[in-house]
């Protein structure tokens, strides 16, 4: 009896031994996903702590909102397919019960990466779907190493089916789990591979000692971006896209295509033109508790642009001079400074012949008593929009709206907006104003649609009613503006810098209005007979759309702004995190 005791507790010690030395022998040093992805990687994703940031999600008001939409039932109220309402069914269970499996922490609780490769030109014309199986593929580094995981699955997978194989010199398993296509599965220095097709993994770890392979961490613009989005935070995920490349592939299709549209072959021409500059983007998403701060880098040779391309992204960043009229209490704010760009992009000449562009300009002058050149010129460079509401209560529904333009030339400006409002055959009246004047079109809508127009302080400043331009007006000289705002302030981190574009909107707002002009297009369908229509909207709002926007709406504001710099586009969008309850 005491031999038999002696033979289990040896047993037992040499057990522990070997699991004490599984968990700690020597292993060769962990490497980084980008170290075993190819550098012609066309879009890679990284997740750090993916598991708590789904989880923090689902707790929120979006996750919540989406979690509590039956796709299947909005499936047969729309009458799809049965077998197709099956199948999301329990795609949907599927997708559930594995984010709630412990193996979801375990194996993606750590890093994940979402990639996808750049596929063979000569597989561009398969079918997009097996396309898709033949570039992509994920890398995962998980809590516990990735061989354990691998050990664990196969003595504990009961009607999983894994079979080793050898694919062009790379080991890895099949994982057949009889519900459609397998999986295919490598190990590597701690990262895990996973594909619906052995050729990525055999891309990432096949002739990986040939000097010929150069892994995406070698590319020097994948080195910079990580550099300068890594600072001052790291974030929680972490995007690079090789822009070139996906625009390589898109304008070869555009071309096999061939429609020969004019504004398409116009269009391409300036994309090539920015392409051949090799552009790639860098975003990073960060959240200090308050605040979620998206930035977005796009990279390119400046000196390679073609000269259209260079002038589009050419213009200087200016300090923002309509900021002063807008109302604190804005829906929607947008400004950008290449107004100038914009209206040379639209007059765009060159697709002419001589004789047409001669009977556009005379014809041009004719009706609005200004040189062609000269309208053009009276411009500036800075243009802003402003949505201050949406009325819903009238017979439809009315935006109070406003554009500013920044004009050199008053007195051109002047005739060419007399010119407009006469060639419409409507009569325009004058208003006095301590700055000036007034200019509006008394319609017969009523006070909220009454299009007025008035020049102030450089700008040219229209509105959708004349009591909204006043407002406007006398905003700038009461001195309060959308600088006051606390909602603004939470996301001002850049907006009022010296930049080429911003923009502001009261996200809460936003999706209340949104909800109102449903009910609107929905009592619009029932008076005018669509019944079935009204059905599976009213359906679609109250079982879909409004829990969406009811999330969103916890949502304050959003800010964003763009500033082009010498060899590069930034962005950053700033989103107000819903209040604590």
């Amino acid at each position: 009896m005491k031999k038999t005791i002696v033979i289990v507790v040896l047993l037992a010690v040499a057990a522990g031994g070997g699991v004490v030395w599984y968990l700690n022998r020597p292993t060769a040093p962990d490497i980084q996903p980008a170290e075993l992805l190819p550098e012609d990687t066309l879009v890679m994703i990284e997740a750090v702590h993916l598991k708590e940031s789904v989880d923090a999600f689902r707790a929120g008001p979006l996750g919540q909102a989406f979690s509590g939409i039956d796709l299947p039932a909005c499936m047969g109220a729309f009458n799809a397919d049965p077998e197709e309402i099956e199948r999301v069914s329990r795609l949907q269970s599927l997708l559930k019960a594995s984010v709630d499996s412990p193996w979801f922490d375990i194996l993606f609780g750590d890093l994940a990466v979402m990639a996808v490769m750049r596929p063979d030109p000569a597989s561009l014309r398969v079918p997009s779907e097996r396309l898709w199986h033949e570039s992509a593929v994920m890398v995962l580094r998980p809590k516990k190493p990735a061989e354990m995981i691998q050990w664990v699955g196969k003595m504990f997978s009961g009607d999983v089916t894994i079979t080793p194989q050898n694919t062009e010199g790379v080991l890895m398993d099949r994982v057949d789990t009889g519900d459609g296509r397998p999986l295919f599965v490598a190990v590597h220095r701690g990262l895990g591979l996973v594909a619906m097709d052995p050729k990525p993994i055999v891309r990432c770890l096949g002739h990986r000692e040939a000097d010929a392979f150069r892994p995406l961490s070698a590319s020097d613009d994948y080195a910079a971006l990580r550099t300068e989005l890594s600072a001052p935070a790291e974030g929680r995920c972490f995007v690079y896209i090789d822009l070139h490349a996906v625009l390589d592939i898109g304008l070869g299709a555009a071309n096999r295509q061939n429609t020969g549209d004019a504004d398409t072959a116009e269009a391409e021409k300036l994309w090539k033109g920015f392409n051949q500059a090799g552009p790639v983007i860098g975003a990073v998403m960060t959240d200090n508790g308050q605040v979620l701060h998206h930035r977005w880098r796009i990279r390119y040779n400046p000196t390679e642009l073609s000269p259209e391309a260079a002038r589009l992204l050419g213009g200087a960043p200016e300090t923002n001079s309509t900021l002063p009229w807008v109302p604190e209490t804005v829906l929607y704010y947008g400004w950008q400074n290449n107004l100038d760009q914009i209206l040379a992009s639209v007059l765009d000449f060159s697709r002419l012949d001589a004789e047409e562009t001669a009977e556009f300009r005379n014809e041009f002058e004719a009706r609005t008593g200004v040189d062609f050149e000269d309208a053009v010129n009276a411009f500036g460079r800075q243009v802003a929009v402003i949505i201050q509401d949406i009325r819903i209560g009238a017979m439809f529904p009315v935006p109070e709206l406003a554009l500013l333009a920044e004009v050199g030339q008053p007195e051109v400006i002047h005739r060419l907006m007399e010119a407009v409002v006469r060639n419409f055959g409507v009569a325009m009246k004058t208003e006095t104003d301590e700055g000036g004047f007034i200019r509006y079109v008394p319609l017969p809508f009523g006070e909220d649609i009454s299009p007025a127009y008035a020049i102030r302080d450089g700008f040219l400043v229209t509105a959708s009613s004349r009591g909204f331009l006043k407002d406007l007006l006398a905003q700038k000289s009461v001195g309060k503006n959308l600088s006051d705002s606390p909602f603004f302030g939470a996301v001002d981190k850049s907006l009022t810098d010296p930049n080429n574009q911003a923009a502001y909107l009261r996200l809460d707002r936003a999706a209340a209005r949104t909800g109102d002009l449903i009910k609107w297009v929905i009592s619009l369908a029932v008076m005018t007979g669509k019944a079935d229509d009204a059905n599976q909207m009213i359906y679609l709002s109250g079982k879909v759309v409004e829990p969406i926007l009811h999330a969103l709406a916890q949502y304050p504001a959003v800010g964003s702004r763009t500033i082009l710099r010498e060899n590069g586009i930034h962005a950053d969008v700033y989103i107000l995190k819903p209040r604590p309850e």
